[in-house]
């Protein structure tokens, strides 16, 4: 693998405590947590109703209701865009 090289040209996030690099990075230097209870679908009937979800992520508004199909998909388009 000599002569391979990497470039990072830069830095996204999508997490549970912000969807930009400066939005998660205050968020965890302040000791705060992304778990919460469940919203984005019903929690009955199973064992954990709490996790860690992405918060305001709208895929339908940056994309369009054409192009959305699960927002896990768009992730790495988002940060693709940059913040």
């Amino acid at each position: 693998m000599q002569g391979r090289r990497v470039v990072v040209t830069g830095m996204g996030c999508i997490s549970p405590v912000g969807n930009t690099v400066a939005q998660a990075w205050r968020a965890i230097t302040a000791g705060k947590s992304g778990i919460g209870q469940i919203t984005r679908f019903n929690t009955e009937g199973y064992p954990v109703t709490f996790g860690g979800s992405v918060k305001a992520f709208d895929g339908e508004t940056l994309f369009g209701k054409k192009r959305m199909s699960q927002n896990g998909c768009l992730y790495p388009v988002w940060i693709g865009l940059g913040d």
